[in-house]
């Protein structure tokens, strides 16, 4: 079985594999490789890549595309983007009676970097796998999850496409503009900042919507609900009142 990972830039492609047949190989593989490459396989069913952009000065672009499995995205203050993914429930098992035995699966992630626009893959159509990205603050991201996990962002700046259909989206503290839609699962969103020229849009077909504005926002809403109720309130400070809705 073969885990590979790699990073490519204008000028140039790195490409590192790890070829494993017996478990002792393998650990010794993983561990040179790691030294060698930059890329490490944390433990049995993890990897972990850090990715360093063309242009460390420019907000970056981040892409993510899961079949079965959740995303985590958090905001922090570095330059690079870190992708760790690990598979879901990996764990090992003893026969009664008998020997270890020993699970051995791959992530098959693979991470391409490009003017810096990262996109990132998975064998996520073979089994769940969940990943964590750690990108720089100033980043936009465009998200896609379809089972088996939610999409959770934290404390990121730019432009937000996130889409999970069935789980939930959960967007905590992010600034610039958002569209979020999970069609079985709920929306939660906390804005610090908005961008003033971005429309944004937030749907769900069989969820709950909460989404919390700063203070001094100034924007035309609408708000539909083919089934529920919906109240939509502004808060001004210490004073409440209501948004008009249609």
């Amino acid at each position: 079985m073969e885990t590979f990972g790699y990073w490519k830039t204008m000028n140039k492609q790195m490409r590192f594999s790890l070829i494993s047949a017996r478990l002792a190989v393998a650990a010794l593989a993983a561990a040179t490789w790691g030294l060698n490459a930059g890329t490490t396989s944390a433990q049995s069913g993890g990897d972990r890549i850090p990715v360093t952009l063309s242009d460390p000065s420019r907000p970056a672009r981040v892409k993510v595309g899961m079949v079965n499995g959740g995303i985590t995205v958090k905001g922090y203050e570095g330059k690079e983007v870190v992708v760790e993914a690990r598979v879901r429930g990996h764990e090992n098992s003893r026969n009664e009676g008998g020997p270890k035995r020993l699970a051995i699966s791959t992530t098959g992630l693979s991470v391409e970097e490009e003017n810096n626009e990262v996109n990132i893959n998975t064998e996520s159509y073979m089994h769940a796998i969940d990943v964590t990205v750690s990108v720089p603050v100033h980043t936009s991201l465009k998200l896609r999850a379809v089972n088996d996990g939610d999409i959770v962002v934290t404390g990121v700046d730019g432009e937000l496409d996130v889409d999970d259909i069935n789980g939930a989206v959960t967007l905590n503290n992010v600034s610039g503009s958002v569209v979020a839609h999970a069609l079985n699962g709920h929306v939660y969103a906390t804005l610090t900042r908005v961008e003033p020229q971005k429309a944004m849009a937030f749907s769900s077909l069989n969820g709950d919507i909460d989404v919390t504005f700063p203070a001094d926002l100034k924007a035309n809403v609408s708000i539909r609900s083919d089934r529920g109720m919906f109240s939509a309130i502004l808060m001004c400070g210490l004073q409440r009142r209501r948004c008009r809705s249609q």
